[in-house]
């Protein structure tokens, strides 16, 4: 609370006078920027003064900071990490935990700040921004929310933005942000359960579009509607379909579509059997490493095979010319590279074709997930029904 924050700030500055008083003996190092005071703590065990270099590191995490910031579209964290990550290190400095270098980076920036996953706003972003950026958050809404709901939401994700208005101008603003909301009776009610993705000039928004009314024949030609007329975006989309439909709707929308079958876990093995036996390492090793109680070298081991394997499916699933459905890809969860499969979905990044991510959704409306990790739906996302797998299913047997 206040209170506490006010005792642990006035802790903060009496430990600092102190150290400073001791002149040339102080381990600390202060720097004034941007109206802020920086300090920075020599190592122990340093042999040589690295408190300027370490001042310089964070001037400059600073400044790529504000530069992430003043995108729009805001990068996606991944981009974030990766810009961050490219700042040149002080000799002798190990690099920061991924969770602690967004807020050295803000805390060293102009007017940047940084969400809990590590992504770079401005701070007091103006409320249509934040509306805009938080669009694809709203798939699946059941509930209706109130003014002061939807400002909280916003402040949760982005704490340091400007408030939200309320009455006619946050109408205004939902409605451009693209926001599956309608004002009713001082509420915000959700257009439709189910949220699908639709592209408004270059930027990606996530809106409602409400299927069904004319039957199942009609709820399908939306759907396929909807599909074909992403094709040609090379736009990255999140498709749920329900578990029991899991093994034959990649079969259904690649005929429909023309779209080519990327199975994530069939080519992580076939990539980690092939780097195995090129350093000699025998399977059955790879494989006992791969258990919640394997020896700590032995994962360590396991993550760098992981992650050698999958940087070469990365770069197929940026670089392949063709459109993508990707499917079986929770292993990308489940080892650590969902920064990764989050980069390849952000709007920011160029992609030859388009990429269709298929996960397996419980049909309660909930966003999907990979594994225990939300799925991507930086930009909305849709629920295929499962009644059109089963016609299209039906279909492409007959025609074979």
């Amino acid at each position: 609370d206040a209170q506490r924050l006010a005792r642990g700030e006035g802790l903060v500055r009496a430990a600092v006078e102190v150290e400073m008083d001791r002149g040339g003996d102080s381990r600390l190092d202060l720097r004034r920027v941007h109206g802020k005071i920086l300090l920075a703590a020599e190592p122990a065990d340093a042999e040589t003064s690295m408190a300027g270099a370490l001042m310089d590191y964070a001037v400059a995490l600073g400044g790529v900071a504000d530069e992430l910031a003043r995108q729009d579209p805001l990068p996606s964290a991944a981009r974030c990490m990766d810009r961050l990550q490219g700042v040149p290190l002080p000799e002798g400095l190990a690099p920061l935990p991924t969770d602690r270098l967004p807020r050295v980076a803000a805390a060293a920036s102009r007017a940047a700040a940084a969400t809990s996953r590590g992504e770079m706003y401005p701070v007091h972003m103006a409320p249509g921004q934040s509306l805009r950026q938080m669009a694809g958050s709203f798939s699946g809404l059941r509930h209706p929310l109130t003014a002061q709901q939807l400002d909280a939401r916003v402040r949760t994700r982005y704490p340091q933005a400007a408030p939200l208005p309320d009455g006619a101008e946050l109408d205004r603003l939902i409605a451009e942000a693209g926001l599956p909301l309608r004002p009713q009776h001082g509420l915000y009610v959700p257009q439709v359960a189910e949220t699908f993705t639709a592209l408004s000039g270059s930027r990606t928004v996530a809106t409602a579009t409400r299927v069904g009314d004319g039957g199942p024949a009609a709820e399908h030609s939306a759907v396929e509607e909807q599909l074909r007329s992403l094709l040609a975006s090379r736009g990255f989309l999140t498709l749920a379909v329900d578990r029991s439909r899991l093994d034959v709707a990649p079969r259904a929308i690649a005929s429909t579509f023309g779209v080519e079958i990327f199975d994530v876990a069939q080519a992580l093995v076939t990539e980690m059997r092939s780097l195995a036996q090129a350093h000699k390492v025998d399977w059955s090793l790879v494989l006992r490493a791969d258990r919640p109680d394997a020896a700590p070298r032995d994962a360590a081991n396991l993550r760098r095979l992981v992650a050698g394997a999958a940087a070469k499916i990365e770069q197929y699933l940026a670089s392949h010319p063709k459109p993508l459905l990707i499917v079986d890809a929770e292993v990308l969860a489940r080892y650590g590279r969902m920064r990764q499969l989050e980069e390849l979905a952000d709007p920011a990044t160029s992609r030859p074709a388009t990429r269709w991510l298929l996960v397996p959704t419980e049909g309660d409306g909930r966003p999907p997930r990979l594994d225990d990790k939300p799925a991507p739906v930086v930009g909305g996302w849709l629920r295929v029904p499962r009644s059109w797998v089963d016609a299209t299913t039906s279909a492409t047997g007959r025609a074979s």
